[in-house]
C-alpha cells in the first residue's frame, strides 16, 4: 500500500520522475508484483491528477504548467488521433506523462 501510494504521489507531484520509482518497484519486488503495484499506482495517481484537473479547471492547470506546454499538449490531443497519440506517448519510457494527465483532463 505503501509503494501504491509514493506512486500516486509521484503522478500528482510533477517533478518527480516516474520511471525511477517503477525501476526501484521491480527491483525490489521483482517484475511481476512490481508491475501490477506500479500499474495500480499510476491508475491511482492518474485518476487523482484527472478529478483534480475537473474539479479546479483550467486555473490549477495554467499555475502547474506553462502555457506553451498547455498548448503543445492540448494540439496533440485535439487531433483525430489524439486518444492513440496519447497511448503511444504514455507507452514512451522517460517522457513526462503526468503533465499530460492534468491537460487531458
Amino acid at each position: 500500500m505503501v509503494y501504491i501510494l509514493i506512486q500516486a504521489i509521484q503522478v500528482i507531484i510533477v517533478v518527480i520522475p516516474g520511471d525511477i520509482v517503477v525501476f526501484c518497484a521491480g527491483f525490489i519486488y521483482g517484475i511481476p508484483l512490481g508491475f501490477v503495484l506500479s500499474y495500480f499506482g499510476l491508475l491511482f495517481g492518474s485518476l487523482i491528477v484527472f478529478y483534480i484537473s475537473r474539479f479546479f479547471g483550467y486555473a490549477i492547470v495554467s499555475r502547474l504548467i506553462a502555457e506553451e506546454k498547455i498548448k503543445k499538449i492540448s494540439k496533440i490531443l485535439n487531433t483525430s488521433k489524439g486518444t492513440f497519440g496519447l497511448f503511444i506517448i504514455c507507452c514512451i519510457p522517460f517522457v513526462p506523462k503526468d503533465i499530460m494527465m492534468y491537460v487531458a483532463a
